[in-house]
């Protein structure tokens, strides 16, 4: 993995160390409350009772997953106006679409898989709209505790993004700044490891060539490979 990406772009909310679960958590970042209640301690009886629409379970689903939800839509679009709303969005489609989960094992998975498609329609839309303008519209946030040294290479590196097509801009920000491996992103995306890497790779090139231009961005390209 390309380590300059993962390192100069901590931005937004904190994912924890490598190597934990999609949803560190240990961590409390957005203030919720992860003390579930006892009807709703496993993933099968969670989804039953989303299922069933019952109002506890469904704020049980928020308290559990909010802090993923909120850091993959942050890592895709960037600091943004409509954030919560996109967050938001996820969510209604998360309680909507429940039923079709049928591995409760794979919760997690499936979540974030919804939180990124929700991105994707975002995305999509806007460049449809022809208002496609993330990295312009930051948003003061407490949650994000970064300088403006920091802040600056971050708007660079969205306003980038903004080439790539959709799906590559997902896959890349999902490896390097949320530091997913590619199997789980093979899992999200729906698609295989085989056109991860090549999404990946492509996303790189086209990346790495807009940030040559750019003195800011320059120092982000090296690193290794995905073989």
């Amino acid at each position: 993995m390309g380590g300059a990406f993962s390192t100069t772009l901590a931005v937004g909310p904190r994912r924890g160390r490598r190597g934990a679960g999609l949803a560190d958590r240990s961590s409390n970042d957005l203030g919720v409350v992860t003390a579930f209640p006892r009807a709703y301690a496993t993933d099968e009886t969670l989804i039953r009772g989303v299922r069933r629409r019952e109002p506890e379970a469904a704020r049980a689903l928020y308290q559990r997953f909010a802090r993923l939800v909120n850091r993959l839509v942050w890592r895709i679009m960037g600091a943004d106006q409509e954030h919560d709303d996109v967050v938001q969005e996820a969510f209604i489609n998360v309680i909507s679409s429940i039923g079709g989960v049928r591995d409760p094992s794979a919760l997690e998975i499936w979540v974030s898989a919804v939180a990124v498609n929700t991105a994707r329609r975002e995305i999509r839309k806007r460049k449809v709209l022809g208002i496609f303008h993330l990295g312009h519209d930051a948003v003061e946030d407490d949650r994000q505790a970064v300088g403006s040294e920091q802040m600056l290479v971050s708007r660079r590196f969205y306003d980038v993004l903004d080439a790539l097509r959709t799906d590559d801009r997902i896959v890349l920000t999902l490896r390097y700044v949320e530091g997913m491996e590619l199997a789980p992103i093979a899992s999200v995306t729906g698609c295989s490891v085989a056109t991860v890497k090549r999404r990946i790779a492509h996303a790189r090139a086209v990346f790495e060539r807009r940030a040559r231009r750019d003195p800011v961005l320059a120092s982000m390209i090296g690193g290794t490979t995905d073989e």
